[in-house]
């Protein structure tokens, strides 16, 4: 009798079944959640969209504008290259360098520097397009002292870029004619001069650049030119060169 009436006080259990329905309600309400979540994540950021696109384009055109203007200003510099030669210019001799160059037909930019000055001097395929030093008139300021180039033709020629003769001669703002003395005369005061430099040293940097310039001139005649005003000053005074 105590047996049975234990049984009978005893909850009764709900079926298996009975909680099938609460879990099915619960992940629906979760679904339902989710799906708002993202209907509210998606106007979420459709919303930053509209505040920071604007912005955004602001910034890439920024941003853009000056990689053109850096692009622009790279194209303008002509990389430099490793040097070629360098040394001791009294154990080479300026004249026997410029004759190895041209022989071997060399492009490039021979720098030579010592403590009486520095000096550059450009070539195309072995022959001389443009010399300069510290103590002789560049080219520029002896073609505007001599009425050859107007000071606007010369800022035009300059904006051009390369070397300053093929520039002047394919603008057609000077004669060939009447600049190839100019240019010897520039080229030969250059070279007597850094024959005076006991001390001095250089460096060669090769360039793609081997276009030929009409008016180059020629290393050969510039050595025996240079060997005349030595032996002229010779014998006007004592001798100053190496």
């Amino acid at each position: 009798m105590v047996a049975a009436r234990t049984r009978r006080d005893d909850p009764p259990r709900r079926p298996a079944s009975d909680t099938q329905p609460g879990i099915d309600r619960a992940d629906a309400l979760l679904q339902a959640l989710a799906a708002d979540t993202a209907v509210v994540a998606r106007e979420m950021a459709d919303a930053l969209d509209r505040a920071v696109w604007p912005s955004a384009q602001r910034l890439m055109h920024r941003l853009g504008s000056r990689l053109d203007a850096l692009r622009g200003r790279l194209a303008l510099q002509t990389p430099v290259a490793p040097p070629m030669l360098s040394g001791d210019l009294a154990q080479i001799g300026l004249m026997p360098l410029l004759e190895f160059l041209r022989l071997d037909r060399h492009s490039g930019r021979l720098v030579v520097t010592s403590r009486l000055g520095q000096a550059i001097l450009e070539l195309v395929q072995g022959r001389l397009t443009g010399a300069r030093t510290t103590g002789t008139a560049d080219l520029e300021s002896r073609l505007l002292d001599q009425g050859l180039v107007a000071v606007e033709a010369m800022e035009a020629a300059r904006a051009q870029g390369g070397p300053l003769v093929r520039a002047l001669l394919d603008r057609g703002l000077v004669d060939a004619n009447g600049l190839r003395p100019v240019v010897s005369e520039q080229a030969a005061d250059a070279l007597t001069e850094m024959l005076a430099w006991d001390d001095a040293r250089f460096v060669f940097h090769r360039s793609a650049d081997d276009q030929e310039v009409p008016l180059a001139v020629d290393t050969g005649w510039l050595t025996l030119e240079v060997a005349r005003r030595l032996d002229e000053a010779d014998r006007k005074g004592p001798r100053r060169y190496q």
